[in-house]
């Protein structure tokens, strides 16, 4: 069974007024006496953009930060692997695939797969990254190198829809972080070979920066390949307290992640597999034009426009009972019933 799912998505949000930080102001008497003699200011800060740091203790829920050290400190860059060994995030690979792992955190999940009960909202540079179609995130097609910071934070409704296991924000690199140079190359058992690189340079006000990623491999187990291809560039700007900055991202990834086998079988050959293939390919791109003026230290005016697109196409082959409609077209039956559930 195959299906081809595309997902497109043209957003041009205004998110600008007092957005990083907002700010709530408030009085608090701290004495009981009839003329108050102490005033506390309790400040509030939220923010679903880039371009502001916010001190953490005035966010009213739990963060947690991770830096690009962070993420690179067992080897090559790896979001996934840094998150779940940060605490309070576990990863399943329900998919039999480490790229698409399910990633939970308090209870909620953020999952490539459509259907699962999404529940954390995960943003890039301020864009939403979850897919309009189920609210799917679609993990490997960021690449980790290009990762500056993720931020990951407790309920917040400033996030948006659907967060109410939390958040994770993406924080990307840009020549003003980033300058230098490198490339990495590597290769290992069943034909793994992965290489990456990324640049970055200031030149006074203007930053460019480069990245991207690209893996193959055929897999431990039988008819089980993989191939990621991932691209990050960004060009910026910045004077004062105004910076601007354009986002560009690409992706085109292969991924199999074929399902369990009998014991027996598995007796015969480890590395046998019952049924195949069980296939998921995204071809992805992004455009985020992202802008921040800094008006004062307690106020920043930010706003955002993106466009982005991904064409999603699966099959598996998993066995099953089912078979075409009859007189029905386009459907399949599992017996009398018709199987609304079945696809890919």
């Amino acid at each position: 069974m195959g299906t081809d799912r595309r997902n497109a998505a043209w957003n041009a949000p205004l998110r600008a007024g007092l957005i990083a930080p907002l700010i709530l102001g408030a009085a608090f008497s701290t004495s009981g006496a009839e003329e108050p003699s102490q005033i506390e200011t309790v400040v509030v800060s939220a923010s679903a953009l880039p371009g502001t740091v916010i001190d953490p203790d005035r966010i009213p829920t739990a963060t947690q930060n991770l830096t690009a050290e962070d993420l690179s400190r067992d080897g090559s860059a790896s979001l996934l692997r840094a998150l779940g060994q940060s605490g309070g995030v576990s990863l399943s690979s329900a998919q039999d695939n480490p790229f698409e792992p399910n990633l939970y955190f308090r209870g909620f999940q953020a999952s490539p797969l459509a259907g699962d009960a999404q529940g954390i909202a995960v943003y890039v540079d301020g864009v939403r990254f979850n897919q309009p179609f189920g609210d799917a995130v679609a993990w490997e097609l960021i690449p980790d190198i290009a990762i500056d910071s993720a931020t990951v934070e407790g309920s917040n409704p400033v996030f948006g829809l659907n967060a109410l296991g939390g958040s994770i924000a993406l924080r990307m690199k840009d020549g003003f972080s980033w300058s230098g140079a490198e490339a990495a190359a590597s290769g290992g058992s069943f034909d793994r070979y992965d290489a990456q690189f990324q640049f970055g340079r200031q030149d006074g006000a203007f930053s460019i920066y480069a990245a991207g990623n690209a893996l193959r491999e055929t897999g431990w187990r039988d008819h089980s390949p993989s191939r990621l291809g991932q691209i990050f560039a960004n060009a910026g700007w910045r004077r004062g307290g105004l910076d601007l900055r354009l986002d560009l991202v690409g992706a085109d990834t292969s991924l199999t992640g074929n399902g369990s086998a009998p014991v027996q079988l598995l007796a015969v050959d480890r590395a046998a597999v019952f049924t195949w293939p069980d296939n998921q390919k995204n071809v992805y791109g992004l455009a985020n034009l992202f802008g921040s003026y800094q008006a004062s230290p307690a106020l920043s005016v930010q706003a955002n426009a993106y466009a982005s697109h991904l064409r999603q196409t699966t099959i598996n082959g998993d066995a099953s009972d089912l078979e075409p409609c009859g007189q029905i077209g386009g459907l399949l039956c599992l017996g009398s019933e018709i199987a609304t559930g079945a696809g890919g």
